[in-house]
């Protein structure tokens, strides 16, 4: 090979190698956006998943816990996603709806964390009247770029 040869393949590594180095940069960039999302845009997305699934598929919930995760549900403390699932798929209950009547959110300060507040009714199938609920969620960034389930704090309201 000659020296213009050479030079030549020089040049097409680097101009590759810098394109490779923009689409990773590009990529992580893109990260950054979806955890620098609109807080109260992110909540209500995470809310809108959580409780569409929880209605239809609860045991579809596993994925967004951890086992580190901890769910208070009326006072009992359970911990670890296998748990936190059993708990809720053992619900004396097969059919319900969440229709969510507030949903307020606040960076928690741990790591781009954030907690996530909801008040809603339940309508449970058989029932005439629904039931009012709180439900906390603390929710933690992960490397991938999504949010797993730190606490949830879950509360009936009887009043």
């Amino acid at each position: 090979m000659n020296q213009a040869t050479l030079l030549l393949l020089l040049f097409l590594f680097l101009f590759l190698f810098r394109i490779k180095e923009e689409e990773e940069e590009e990529e992580e960039e893109e990260k950054k956006e979806e955890r620098t999302m609109d807080p109260d845009a992110l909540a209500k997305a995470f809310v809108d998943h959580y409780y569409s699934t929880f209605d239809s598929n609860r045991a579809g919930l596993a994925n967004l816990y951890q086992d580190a995760s901890m769910l208070t549900f009326e006072g009992q403390k359970i911990q670890g996603a296998q748990n936190i699932v059993a708990k809720l798929t053992s619900l004396p209950f097969q059919q319900c709806q969440h229709q969510i009547v507030t949903v307020d959110c606040q960076p928690s300060g741990v790591n781009g964390g954030m907690l996530v507040f909801v008040s809603g009714n339940l309508q449970l199938a058989g029932e005439h009247h629904a039931l009012k609920f709180s439900q906390m969620f603390h929710l933690i960034p992960t490397p991938q770029g999504s949010y797993y389930v730190n606490n949830d704090v879950f509360r009936l309201n009887y009043a």
